[in-house]
């Protein structure tokens, strides 16, 4: 009888667990937010609490997190990047001047697939005049020059820019 009560003790306190997480990965913004908290240091979390503000049309919020992200030492070109196209699809007044800010953490920033997705995507913004004075086809260019100067980058997206620009 004692292990039989033991055994439903436990089973209750896992039950009561798992209805609490349970409610956690049904909240994209919970889930988000606490993975920010937990992982202060990593770029993927910083990335999913950005896009969840995105995706509730808080756009404000998206960039102040990829700016604060960046501030506690991820050093990644993709958050002033993914800050350049939010604030520019979404019209925002470009006081902090992310095109310098991603300018100069492209000089230093590694590959991976995510920059070049969101090069691309500022050429797309670029080229369709979603924000001409905070990214000119000029503007494009100057990213796109300071990508090709990283010699991390080159193999990952040279043959796109070397295409976009002729």
């Amino acid at each position: 009888k004692l292990a039989f009560g033991i055994l439903f003790l436990w089973l209750l306190a896992l039950a009561g667990i798992s209805a609490i997480q349970a409610r956690m990965w049904g909240n994209w913004g919970l889930l988000a937010t606490v993975w920010a908290t937990d992982h202060p240091l990593s770029l993927r979390s910083a990335q999913e609490l950005g896009s969840y503000f995105v995706s509730i049309n808080e756009p404000e919020k998206a960039i102040e997190q990829y700016l604060m992200a960046q501030q506690r030492g991820i050093k990644s070109a993709e958050l002033p990047l993914a800050a350049l196209l939010v604030s520019c699809q979404n019209n925002i007044p470009n006081e902090s001047n992310l095109l310098n800010e991603s300018l100069l953490a492209i000089k230093h920033t590694n590959y991976s697939n995510g920059l070049f997705s969101l090069l691309q995507n500022l050429r797309i913004s670029s080229n369709n005049s979603v924000c001409p004075d905070m990214l000119s086809n000029e503007k494009w260019w100057q990213l796109s020059d300071a990508y090709l100067n990283n010699k991390k980058l080159r193999m990952g997206g040279e043959s796109f820019i070397r295409i976009e620009r002729s």
